[in-house]
């Protein structure tokens, strides 16, 4: 009778253990998808943070994009003074971008796939000004490299976007 009893209580403290390890009840758990402020921090970072970031990005990837549209054929100089113009006006997105705050996990983890995108196209246009610089034209290359990456990234973003939408029940156009 004794053992039944001892192997009884055992077994009692092993599920007391087992069950104290299947769920964190620390304030800081959360369910996926199941918390109403961050649905609303990813909600007001893909629509109004980062779009509101936008117009020093616009104004240097138009002049990067002119720069390959008129295929170089502009006086060299002048083509570089616009691109690291382009360059500084980049930065500052970057920096805004950097300075937006955001707290929950999964609102940082779209922010960061953001600012990789960023980055990437960034440094794509950094080699660029580097190319007219220096006269070399493997840069070219280094930059048409690194923006491909920066469209798989805002890719990779996007599709985190989607799969965070659908986890809060999020709608966005």
């Amino acid at each position: 009778m004794k053992k039944k009893i001892a192997a009884f209580l055992i077994m009692v403290m092993m599920l007391g253990v087992l069950g104290g390890c299947s769920k964190d009840t620390d304030a800081g758990y959360e369910e996926p998808g199941t918390n109403p402020e961050t649905a609303k921090e990813i909600v007001r970072l893909v629509t109004e943070d980062i779009p509101g970031c936008s117009t020093k990005r616009d104004s240097a990837v138009e002049a990067y994009n002119d720069f390959f549209a008129s295929e170089g054929s502009a006086d060299i100089n002048q083509w570089l003074a616009t691109l690291t113009d382009a360059k500084t006006e980049y930065e500052e997105y970057i920096s805004e971008l950097d300075s937006i705050e955001v707290h929950s996990a999964d609102a940082q983890e779209l922010k960061s796939l953001y600012e990789k995108s960023a980055k990437l196209q960034y440094d794509a246009m950094n080699d660029i000004v580097i190319a007219l610089s220096e006269y070399d034209s493997s840069y070219f290359d280094t930059a048409n490299e690194k923006m491909s990456e920066s469209r798989n990234a805002l890719r990779d973003y996007e599709d985190k976007v989607k799969e965070k939408a659908g986890a809060f029940g999020i709608t966005l156009k």
